[in-house]
């Protein structure tokens, strides 16, 4: 009996310790991953962003805003770190991984816009955080929503990969450097959108006009507060931009109707911030520029992109 207890002991030691070593692999492996969930985290993570020019917001600044142009033009090093469904809780936690390993920015361009004050309650891609859950930012960040990590998959081997062989695949084939591996059409974050035009946004502005222009929630509101507070003191300067919406969600932005924008113009100028707002721009009557209602495609982008660069050019200098 003791016998066969020892040998039990033994196997549980080995296989605990071959699931220890299979996770290192896959971990260190998905940091040298291209995929697109995780070439930004890793550029984060690794040091090698180290920008002039950061970019902030959800998928309206991950798919629309590009360093190219910018860069081009300013004559600086951008960088984006947009995140798509990335409200600004997840915003600001990529923002402090990237502030652990990378210089200060000089100016963060941030994009605002009807869910700047507004938090969900699930996370979107939740997948790209796997390798990064032994973050305290990371864990502390998606610990609020709906698809947290749970106590086995925090502690317990590789049990995080649970459902996602995926991953367990690709990590491994870049931990030896052998197969085929994922890679992605992205430069410096930014990842314009190719699809067609479709319609799903204009059930939520029938149905959620009211809400989605006066949605504030406080606690967002003063995590929002603290950044503007943290950018000033450390000598960051903030730029606000309102990325264009077509036609039929302008509605949204309305002064007279949309606490959110109330908001942000008067933290724009109670923080002295720039504040470029292109939703009135011509853009907005053209629905082939656009994959929905609120996301610009790759040509609409293209030209946002040149009027953008050519407004910051009196903000940012070179």
């Amino acid at each position: 009996m003791r016998k066969a207890i020892t040998y039990s002991l033994l196997f549980g030691c080995i296989m605990l310790l071959i699931l220890c070593i299979t996770q290192h692999m896959v971990d260190k492996g998905l940091t040298a991953s291209k995929s697109q969930y995780f070439t930004v985290w890793n550029d984060a993570y690794q040091s090698r962003i180290n920008a002039d020019l950061l970019i902030l917001g959800g998928s309206r600044a991950r798919i629309v805003i590009s360093p190219k142009v910018l860069d081009s033009v300013l004559h600086v090093n951008s960088y984006n770190l947009g995140i798509d469904g990335g409200f600004i809780p997840i915003q600001l936690a990529m923002l402090k991984v990237y502030l652990q390993h990378n210089r200060k920015p000089k100016y963060i361009l941030q994009n605002v816009d009807f869910s700047t004050f507004s938090n969900g309650i699930h996370l979107s891609n939740s997948e790209q955080f796997i390798p990064y859950i032994s973050d305290p930012i990371v864990r502390e960040m998606t610990s609020h929503y709906q698809e947290k990590f749970t106590i086995p998959e925090l502690y317990f081997p590789l049990f995080k990969y649970n459902n996602h062989l995926n991953l367990i695949k690709e990590g491994l084939l870049c931990y030896f450097h052998t197969g085929y591996r994922s890679s992605n059409n992205m430069y410096k974050g930014f990842s314009p959108r190719l699809l067609a035009f479709d319609n799903f946004f204009a059930m939520r502005i029938q149905k959620e006009s009211d809400y989605l222009r006066n949605n504030i929630q406080p606690e967002v509101d003063s995590q929002f507060v603290d950044y503007l507070k943290f950018c000033k003191s450390n000598d960051i300067k903030l730029i606000f931009v309102y990325v264009p919406l077509l036609h039929d969600a302008t509605a949204l932005t309305s002064t007279d109707s949309s606490a959110v924008t109330r908001k942000l113009l008067a933290y724009a100028k109670e923080y002295n911030i720039p504040f470029l707002s292109y939703v009135n721009d011509t853009l907005r009557d053209h629905k082939e520029l656009f994959t929905d209602h609120i996301h610009l495609n790759v040509t609409g982008a293209q030209i946002f992109n040149e009027h953008l660069a050519y407004d910051l050019r009196t903000i940012v200098a070179n």
